[in-house]
């Protein structure tokens, strides 16, 4: 039976979940962390009146189909999620993990297929994993736990294979968790053993397997055409495995449906192939089903190849769960495809895994929902499992293990990376550009006046207010940039180099595939100390397009029967190929604004010296010797002329310093 919109909405908001609280913040530099009621320890405290701790709840139920996939993409270590500071982010691996298996309880009573899958990048982005011990490689420790997910395909991202040291990690550890789940299509590794070394594949090429229902799955996991990756590691161009044996071979016979899980956008931007691998199974199978399930990008997006496929992709950072239903999967007829974006908190996924009951409790006893105790239709089956709070448990043990819960001091307001003009007293870039960069990065021993000139892509997320801890610092500023300057540059040339580097853009504004040859090999490798940092940049300038286009096309949020769009909270608000609404949860966007690709401090003051200093992180030297040659021809400069300027100072520790300093 279904019920009427208005029913549905009602019932829905009924339902409840736990609401994070706050607490006032215990007087010692190591954090605690706060416990929902009931559940294991997992939050960190925060100031009074640091930010809001409710979060608006799903408005429908879940479509299920014949086929249903639950996806998760680029968490990058954010296994303890976002936590109390963004209440729509702040479930766990714990929470999601118990979400799994409430699911797969219903998928078998209803009598239908739930899968499970995963596209890569794992490493780089939290301190659960940036700052691992010395003697394991990066995310060694998180992995542990990451792996207890029971995916049925999972692949490697990019940053799985930035270090060799890492990619070994994630070969001896997960691929080997998870043996033929692990499908790496076109990645392979160098390996040595007693007798010999040899190129192996990173897992699986492909994975055939039955479901539980007996359908028939074919799946392959292909990474972009990466270049940048470490020496022993081979990455294959897409367009060139599907030409392979093994691909023709394994496409030969027809599935239920096809699964592609790989690290890829999906859109038809420089690094996605996706279009060339569907045209090539569909040169054998025209009609048969094909679920994709990508990444990279950070973003929620939703496209269709063609009639009888359906692509999408679950965001970043533990943000987003990503789903997709599929019905008529089993008949050679019309394919009714869903997908939902599902905010990753406790809200969303006890509200899911309770909302079949609840929706049976309203049409048989929808009395008992009006009583004092709202949350009955919990009884008979709990939310939480023993091993999502034990997951939940022990990451907060490695965190505090970590020491990632050190308070440098307490921010005394939020600064915010693109919902404010970078001029603004709530911009995180104006906080660096007039008190961070100007008390640190100074050199009182030299003659001439600095000017820091900074890429506001180098800066990755925002300050909140409360406790700013060593994880912030990791999250806000991962990379290990030093300062560098060029000393007495004329100030004729230096007052006209921000405007210079605005228009021209950043030179590693590029995907690390958008300017390589077709082929990949170990042997064509050339190290390239910036390629993780350029990735990086390329996606996190991505994600504020993305986030600047959804606040221009969401101005407003069509009007709600059930609601007032003003008291929606912020959040995604995502616009995709695909039609209807995606998100799971309505929200207003959150603002965005143009941000420029370079900021600066303030320009030396005209009665000061005629020379000056321009200091800037080392990722940028190119740019800034490209400007100073540009706008002058009296000299060339060149790396000769580049010093460093401050030791002891680099972009990962500016924060903490800065707040040691000022916010205690």
């Amino acid at each position: 039976m279904s019920l009427p919109t208005r029913h549905r909405v009602k019932s829905i908001a009924l339902m409840g979940s736990l609401w994070l609280g706050t607490t006032t913040l215990a007087a010692t530099p190591q954090i605690p962390f706060q416990a929902f009621p009931g559940r294991p320890a997992s939050m960190p405290l925060q100031e009074p009146g640091s930010g809001s701790a409710s979060t608006d709840r799903p408005y429908r139920e879940l479509p299920w189909g014949d086929v249903n996939i639950i996806s998760t993409t680029d968490t990058h270590g954010w296994l303890l999620g976002h936590q109390n500071r963004e209440p729509n982010y702040s479930g766990d691996w714990g929470d999601l993990y118990s979400f799994t298996q409430r699911l797969r309880h219903q998928a078998r009573a209803r009598g239908v297929d739930l899968l499970l899958v995963d596209s890569g990048d794992r490493v780089d982005g939290n301190g659960l994993v940036d700052a691992e011990p010395i003697e394991h490689a990066k995310g060694y420790t998180a992995m542990q736990y990451f792996q207890n997910m029971p995916y049925d395909v999972i692949t490697t991202g990019n940053h799985e294979l930035y270090r060799y040291p890492v990619a070994r990690s994630v070969l001896e550890n997960l691929v080997q968790h998870y043996g033929e789940r692990f499908v790496a299509s076109n990645v392979d590794i160098r390996v040595t053993d007693e007798s010999s070394e040899k190129l192996v594949p990173y897992g699986r090429r492909f994975r055939k397997f039955r479901t539980e229902m007996g359908r028939n799955v074919t799946a392959f996991g292909p990474l972009f055409d990466f270049r940048a990756h470490a020496a022993g590691i081979r990455v294959q161009a897409p367009r060139e495995m599907i030409k392979e044996p093994w691909f023709l071979e394994a496409v030969r016979e027809k599935p239920s449906f096809f699964l592609l899980v790989g690290h890829m956008s999906i859109r038809s931007e420089l690094d996605s192939q996706w279009s060339l691998i569907v045209r090539a199974i569909r040169a054998v199978h025209s009609r048969t089903p094909i679920l994709i399930f990508g990444g990279h990008h950070h973003i929620r997006d939703c496209v269709m190849e063609d009639e009888r496929s359906m692509s999408i992709a679950a965001g970043r950072y533990m943000e987003t769960i990503g789903w997709m239903s599929v019905s008529g999967i089993d008949a050679n007829n019309t394919l009714t495809f869903e997908r939902r974006f599902l905010d990753q908190n406790r809200a969303t996924v006890s509200t899911r895994c309770d909302l079949y009951r609840a929706l049976r409790l309203l049409l048989t006893r929808p009395r008992a929902l009006l009583r004092p105790s709202q949350y009955e239709f919990h009884a008979g089956e709990k939310f939480d499992t023993a091993m999502g709070q034990a997951i939940t448990k022990n990451l907060s043990e490695v965190a505090k293990g970590f020491n990632l819960t050190h308070r440098y001091g307490v921010a005394p307001q939020s600064y915010y990376l693109s919902r404010h003009p970078h001029n603004s007293q709530q911009s995180i870039l104006n906080l660096l550009t007039t008190r961070v960069l100007p008390l640190l990065v100074t050199r009182p021993d030299r003659p001439n006046p600095s000017w820091v000139v900074l890429n506001s892509g180098s800066v990755r997320f925002d300050v909140f207010k409360g406790p700013f801890t060593r994880n912030d610092q990791w999250i806000i500023l991962p990379f290990t940039n030093s300062f560098l300057f060029v000393p007495g540059v004329k100030r004729s040339v230096a007052q006209k180099m921000l405007a210079y580097l605005n228009v021209v853009g950043e030179h590693k504004l590029t995907s690390s595939s958008a300017s390589v040859s077709v082929r990949s090999t170990e042997d064509n490798y050339v190290e390239d100390r910036w390629a993780q940092e350029r990735e990086s940049l390329h996606l996190e300038h991505l994600h504020r397009r993305a986030l600047l286009e959804a606040s221009n096309l969401s101005a407003s949020i069509p009007p709600s029967e059930y609601d007032d769009a003003s008291s929606l909270s912020l959040g995604y608000v995502t616009q995709d190929a695909c039609g209807g609404l995606g998100d799971d949860t309505l929200h207003r966007p959150v603002p965005s604004v143009w941000q420029p690709i370079f900021v600066a401090t303030e320009f030396p003051p005209s009665a000061a010296a005629d020379l000056i200093d321009v200091v800037f992180f080392d990722f940028i030297q190119p740019d800034i010797l490209g400007a100073l040659n540009t706008l002058q021809n009296e000299r060339e400069y060149a790396s000769s002329d580049v010093k460093l300027f401050v030791e002891d100072l680099t972009a990962n520790t500016l924060m903490q310093e800065y707040a040691k300093r000022e916010w205690n």
